[in-house]
């Protein structure tokens, strides 16, 4: 469920405003199925629909507005979230869309929705566009809202218990807002570029890069874990980057241990780990989230932009398995202008590196980002459509390449292993070797992906009981994730409940 769409919920409700959420989501929410969309929201009655989508939903607010327009025409539309706030106009003009709202809409929604409730004027409103007899009226952003006291999602008119099957017991929250870091490939550097008028020296605006006061986070936190008991098993710390103030994430590592006590994950600056941060996470039971992404210096640093060697990065895993802090790192494949040899360096950096765990996407260009901006220039685009970070490469490659990419993707933990030891590489190797050398209609055929699953389940049981240390993954429905089994507690929820049952139930 989007935190920022539970959050304004309860601001609404609070209000006093009635509200119906519908989660459109495959897995765990409602399916896109237009028809059944517009009788459910023509069943509620109401007064505004919202909705909030980025890029990889745009498709689908394309076709969805006009439909609910047409069905139901007196019912203003509103669309918020990162996409119409990074292409307002583009947003504004699509058919059937009434209002925008462009950046945080925090404290902002409900006094819109007060006044279109009693009919009267919206278009002096900060932060808001709309049309008037087919005229955009325009309005500037609102300054970053404070949210060290941030209102707390809704949990009693949004049926969170989904969500937190789907993800096998963990719940999500957010501690801040921004990131320092400047990353091409993140929407975060065009969405800073879009609130630089708040952002300008002297302003009185808040910076980007915010935190939410302690015992505000803790307490959402423990209201979580009242609602849902042992069907929590953790919690995620949603944020880009949770260390950017070091004070305050020690102080947090000391009342969270006090205060919650499961194991949570947060997403770390590489550069910003030393020993006493190390082991107040350690202590608090965080599981250390790192975006890598690639093994190539080139590829992450004149590429993607991350301005970090790979020695520290190199310290700062070492630092945290020191202190038995369990890491998770990010890789990144099909990058623009990458090689063969350097997704293959990723692949052996990170076996070097030896994470509990990593994840591997293929490469996207968020629109409005430098790298997209990149990509167009030099022509990469293929222009098909996107919806997942682990899907494939919408950049254009050569025949080979395409393949090639392709098969890395599927062969993730193959790929790591055959870097990691002698027997890896002895029992991985000749595996490897056999599904390059396929073409493409050898690899398109209906056994091929049944057979790497089988195989990599049967080799994982073996190496298992020979105790050697390999990745493995146990959850068939997530490829791009893989564990590392060293015959010890992994310290990661889920994992060690399904290593021994992987060639059993998967």
């Amino acid at each position: 469920m989007n935190i920022g769409v539970a959050l304004l919920t309860r601001e609404l409700i609070e209000a006093g405003h009635e509200v119906s959420v519908m989660h459109l989501n495959e897995e765990i929410g409602l399916s896109f199925e237009p028809e059944t969309i517009i009788e459910k929201i023509r069943a509620f009655n109401p007064g505004l629909v919202a909705m909030s989508f980025g890029r990889n939903h745009l498709k689908y607010a394309e076709d969805l507005v006009p439909l609910v327009k047409q069905a139901l025409p007196e019912v203003p539309i509103l669309c918020g979230g990162i996409h119409p706030t990074l292409f307002p106009e583009e947003t504004i003009a699509l058919a059937g869309v009434d209002f925008i709202c462009v950046g945080e809409a925090d404290g902002l929604l409900t006094p819109f929705v007060a006044r279109l409730e009693r009919g009267e004027n919206v278009s002096d409103l900060k932060s808001f566009w709309g049309k008037d007899k087919n005229k955009i009226w325009r309005n500037e952003m609102a300054p970053l809202p404070d949210i060290g006291n941030q209102t707390w999602i809704d949990l009693d008119h949004i049926d969170h218990s989904e969500s937190l099957i789907y993800n096998r017991g963990m719940f999500e929250v957010v501690t801040g807002r921004g990131c320092p870091n400047r990353c091409t490939f993140c929407f975060n550097v065009a969405l800073r570029k879009a609130c630089e008028q708040q952002l300008q020296p002297g302003s009185k605006a808040l910076p980007y890069c915010r935190k939410r006061n302690i015992e505000n986070l803790l307490g959402e936190m423990e209201l979580i874990q009242d609602r849902f008991g042992q069907k929590l098993k953790m919690f995620s710390l949603a944020d880009d980057a949770v260390n950017f103030d070091r004070n305050w994430m020690l102080e947090f590592c000391h009342q969270y241990k006090r205060r919650i006590g499961i194991p949570y994950s947060c997403n770390l600056l590489v550069g910003n780990i030393d020993d006493e941060l190390a082991e107040a996470l350690k202590l608090s039971g965080a599981i250390a989230k790192i975006g890598v992404e690639s093994g190539s210096e080139r590829i992450r640093n004149e590429i993607l932009g991350k301005s970090f060697p790979a020695e520290v990065i190199e310290e700062s895993i070492s630092r945290l398995k020191a202190h038995q802090v369990p890491t998770r790192i990010y890789l990144m494949i099909a990058n623009p202008t990458e090689t063969r040899d350097e997704i293959l360096s990723t692949f052996k950096f990170a076996a070097r590196l030896a994470p509990n765990s990593t994840r591997l996407c293929v490469f996207y260009p968020v629109e409005g980002s430098p790298i997209h901006e990149l990509c167009v220039q030099k022509s990469l685009l293929s222009g098909r459509e996107y919806e997942n970070y682990d899907d494939l490469s919408i950049l254009i490659w050569d025949a080979d390449m395409a393949l090639f990419i392709e098969k890395a993707h599927s062969l993730h933990a193959w790929m790591q292993n055959v870097y990691l030891n002698e027997r890896c590489a002895e029992e991985y190797g000749p595996l490897i070797g056999r599904v390059l050398a396929m073409d493409r209609n050898q690899w398109n055929q209906e056994k091929t992906q049944p057979w790497i699953r089988s195989t990599s389940i049967e080799l994982s049981s073996r190496l298992r009981q020979a105790k050697v240390e390999h990745y493995f993954n146990p959850f068939p429905e997530r490829p791009d994730v893989t564990f590392l089994y060293t015959g010890k507690p992994s310290g990661l929820p889920n994992v060690d409940d399904n290593i021994e049952d992987a060639p059993v139930n998967s």
